[in-house]
């Protein structure tokens, strides 16, 4: 019996309780702005001087302004709510995140920390996420991606979404 319990013990003290977020069912709108070192910049930095440089780094630069601008609308399901681990699959989705790891670090009716471990074009990166549910209709958001190719700096950026409406539609 004892060893029943002792087991018991060591498999449940890693488990993460889900408590699903405080937040709204329904069409969200989010912004990420980049807040960090720009992965990009920094291997610009790394590129000889020349034409092929300054063309690229302008590229760059209106890509970077108008992705600061575009906003991301999605839909949050009252079943994704309700299961942290959906729901951080949702916030975090984009075409690169089709095979990621997702590991839920905490789940609270505010707070919602989760770390993704992915390998895009033979970059292995690692990034956490950090959401607080300010109120049912606004989250904040901080996320931090760690390349873990020798060479590739760090990117930070900060996510805030908006409870739109109920319908999806």
């Amino acid at each position: 019996m004892k060893y029943l319990i002792l087991f018991f013990l060591l498999t449940s003290a890693g488990a993460t309780e889900l408590v699903p977020l405080d937040v709204l069912p329904g069409k969200w709108k989010s912004k990420v702005k980049n807040v960090g070192q720009d992965m990009i910049s920094a291997m610009l930095k790394q590129m000889p001087d020349g034409p092929e440089k300054e063309k690229m780094k302008k590229q760059i630069d209106q890509k970077l302004r108008r992705a600061e601008r575009k906003n991301r609308s999605y839909c949050l399901k009252e079943e994704e709510i309700k299961n942290p681990k959906a729901a951080m699959k949702k916030l975090t989705k984009n075409k690169h995140t089709k095979s990621c790891a997702f590991k839920l670090i905490r789940s609270t009716p505010k707070h919602l920390d989760y770390d993704v471990s992915c390998q895009h074009q033979g970059v292995n990166i690692k990034s956490t996420f950090r959401f607080e549910a300010k109120t049912p209709k606004l989250m904040v958001g901080k996320g931090h991606i760690l390349p873990i190719t020798q060479g590739m700096p760090d990117q930070k950026f900060t996510i805030t979404s908006k409870w739109l409406k109920e319908s999806c539609k």
